[in-house]
């Protein structure tokens, strides 16, 4: 028998904004699996092809973590568990060094671990398409000009995991 209750809030965010590390890798991993949809179900998103997102400074860590033939900070040649299992990419537009349409910047510690297959990226126009056609009679072309804007966003949250990674909850 299934017990179903709805949930009133829940977060993909780290609570404490832990820095990366192993550790903490492997605390977002399990909080990915850990995750629940709105009828209290557990979602199973994190069932493969994970990626963790790291900007430029977090770069060799992130390698090194993930990369390594043998577990990272050890001496006993233990399994690297995450090697093979855990994709890396480092993403450009995500430092201090960045910021957004609002001005906001973003910071050297932030870290995502993303479940590659539930991302649902989502692009709408903040300006419709608008076309202005004409025939250039000294060439005998028509020529077609279209202005429009486009702006990108996430579809859902379901599958993916934060941390500011400098010790601070995030807050809205």
């Amino acid at each position: 028998m299934w017990v179903v209750t709805k949930l009133t809030a829940q977060s993909n965010a780290s609570a404490t904004g832990v820095a990366l590390t192993e550790t903490h890798l492997e605390v977002g991993k399990i909080a990915l699996k850990q995750q629940v949809g709105g009828s209290g179900r557990k979602l199973a998103v994190a069932s493969g092809d994970l990626t963790l997102m790291v900007q430029e400074s977090q770069d060799k860590e992130a390698q090194i973590i993930t990369g390594s033939q043998l577990r990272s900070g050890t001496g006993n040649n233990d399994l690297n568990w995450y090697l093979g299992t855990i994709n890396t990419y480092v993403n450009p537009w995500i430092g201090s060094d960045v910021s957004d349409l609002e001005g906001n910047a973003g910071n050297d510690t932030q870290w995502q671990l993303l479940a590659m297959r539930e991302q649902r990226l989502q692009i709408t126009y903040e300006k419709r398409p608008v076309f202005k056609m004409w025939e250039d009679e000294d060439t005998d072309s028509l020529i077609t000009k279209i202005k429009f804007s486009l702006r990108p966003y996430w579809a859902g949250w379901y599958g993916s995991w934060f941390s500011l990674g400098d010790g601070a909850a995030y807050s809205l």
